[in-house]
């Protein structure tokens, strides 16, 4: 099968599960729709925007913890030397964790960085983003949720 054909079928696929999410959505009480289908340019900026609010701590605490303790993280990560897959859920634009792949690479230990989001633009963000900071680094996107 040519790969446009398949593009095409899983497309139609793609469709044919949102189709159903909305009207399965739109039948239950309360009425839900899942937050996967918020994740474009406008969603992934606007949560960007609620991260950055003082209510929304999580993050300050996790970027105090990738920018201070670094060195702490990466001892407890690297083991024996062995290659291995860095996989990060929830990655992100990889603001926070930039600073331990960027100790890693300096330190030219031998990884995959993984980033798994339910958000493939911000996947493309991120990407775009560590590949100017961090050039040799091996990056494999992942983009879905946690199941």
């Amino acid at each position: 099968m040519n790969s446009c054909l398949q593009k095409d079928i899983q497309k139609a696929d793609e469709q044919e599960i949102f189709l159903s999410d909305v009207i399965s959505g739109l039948h239950q009480k309360p009425k839900k729709l899942y937050s996967k289908y918020f994740y474009d340019d406008k969603g992934d900026s606007l949560f960007q925007k609620i991260m950055e609010m003082p209510e929304y701590y999580l993050t300050d605490c996790e970027l105090d913890i990738f920018k201070n303790k670094t060195a702490e993280l990466l001892a407890n990560i690297v083991l024996d030397g062995s290659p291995f897959d860095l996989i990060e859920l929830g990655a992100g634009d990889a603001l926070k964790s930039a600073h331990l792949l960027t100790l890693m690479a300096e330190n030219k230990i031998d990884f995959t960085y993984m980033p798994v989001d339910i958000s493939g633009n911000i996947l493309s963000v991120l990407e775009r983003n560590l590949r100017k900071q961090i050039p040799s680094l091996d990056i494999q996107l992942l983009q879905g949720d946690y199941f």
